[in-house]
């Protein structure tokens, strides 16, 4: 998250910081409207405005000697 060159908004920074010891948080990439890889530092120019679609896959592991209630 320290190295991401997208602006953070002010009130997120410190939840986004508490997350930082206890989850993987990976940046995520995208792609223009022919799937060709936008750099991180375009971000904001070509995505300002933009309607996205996204899709992602959620793994969650409970390790514990108790059970996990979810």
């Amino acid at each position: 998250i320290r190295s991401w060159v997208v602006t953070v908004v002010e009130w997120c920074k410190g939840h986004l910081e508490d997350l930082i010891s206890t989850h993987n948080i990976q940046l995520l990439l995208a792609y223009d409207e022919n799937n060709v890889l936008i750099a991180s530092l375009q971000y904001k120019s070509k995505l300002k405005g933009a309607l996205i679609e996204v899709h992602m896959a959620f793994c969650h592991q409970c390790i514990t000697k108790s059970k996990c209630n979810f």
